[in-house]
């Protein structure tokens, strides 16, 4: 059996693979080829992992993950409060919600981890 000459990187290979199906989802709303209970309920399939993302993190007590999951916790966020009609739909009201989560998982990571490094 001949090995492969590379090491495949899954957990980076993961983030790409959901980027491309997360911009293949974006054209599609704006095209407006979705039906409307997809357009209602796909922000939620990143809310929930994003939350499930931060408790895993705040349980390991793991800074890196904690930022991560607050990023994408806040573009949830904003997409979420889009399709439900909260926030007008541009681009720069997403980017103000996930700002404000960062900046929270920032301060939550100050609070709860301090003198752990990045």
């Amino acid at each position: 059996m001949r090995r492969v000459p590379f090491i495949v990187n899954w957990p980076v290979l993961f983030i790409i693979v959901a980027l491309v199906a997360l911009t293949a989802g974006l054209v599609l709303q704006n095209l407006n080829l979705l039906p409307l209970t997809v357009q209602t309920w796909w922000p939620v399939t990143l809310l929930v992992p994003a939350l499930v993302w931060l408790l895993i993190a705040l349980l390991r007590r793991n800074p890196r993950q904690l930022l991560g999951s607050t990023t994408l916790l806040g573009l949830a966020l904003g997409l979420t409060l889009i399709t439900s009609n909260i926030l007008s739909a541009n681009t720069a009201s997403v980017f103000g919600v996930a700002a404000i989560v960062i900046g929270a998982g920032l301060l939550l990571r100050g609070l709860l981890m301090n003198q752990q490094p990045i």
